[in-house]
């Protein structure tokens, strides 16, 4: 074995990569990819009530996790609790006592995410706020790696709101 006494940091690590690597595959379905990630992240969150999960300090590996749920937790019917925890993420993120530049990759993926969710639940404003995020972010870094996808996920939102007449020529 590689790993010789491996922690819980290195086994969280392991079965994230493995998990998404194989949901990516295509060689799980979107429930075993839920229960993987969800087991990885247990792995250093403990399972608390939402009020005392406002205040933890997510690592960067699980916003990693968090953000690799937000691509099976629709199929799976668990868009509520991955919207709180990208929430959660982002105000985090946007809470550091550095700059957000610091931190840029993870908050613009976690911005664009959660903007994808909420637009696919039909939250499309919450959802156009989201996108926002990710863009400026992207826009002040000099970075293009969300973005484009952030400008397609605002457009779409933009163009169901025009669908359903609530959004207008000045919008």
């Amino acid at each position: 074995s590689l790993m010789q006494n491996p922690d819980r940091f290195a086994i969280q690590f392991l079965q994230y990569a493995k998990a998404h690597a194989w949901y990516e595959q295509k060689k799980i379905d979107a429930a075993t990819h839920h229960a993987l990630q969800m087991e990885a992240l247990h792995l250093t969150l403990p399972q608390i009530e939402q009020e005392r999960l406002k205040k933890w300090n997510f690592s960067s590996q699980e916003s990693s996790i968090i953000n690799a749920l937000s691509y099976s937790c629709e199929k799976v019917h668990k868009v509520d609790e991955i919207i709180l925890l990208l929430e959660l993420l982002l105000k985090q993120y946007e809470n550091k006592p550095f700059s957000l530049l610091h931190y840029t990759a993870g908050y613009e993926l976690t911005a664009r995410n959660l903007g994808n969710i909420l637009g696919n639940q039909g939250r499309l404003q919450d959802a156009i706020h989201a996108a926002d995020k990710a863009i400026q972010e992207g826009l002040l870094a000099g970075r293009g790696a969300i973005l484009n996808i952030a400008l397609y996920d605002r457009g779409w939102d933009m163009e169901q709101l025009w669908n359903e007449k609530i959004y207008g020529k000045e919008e």
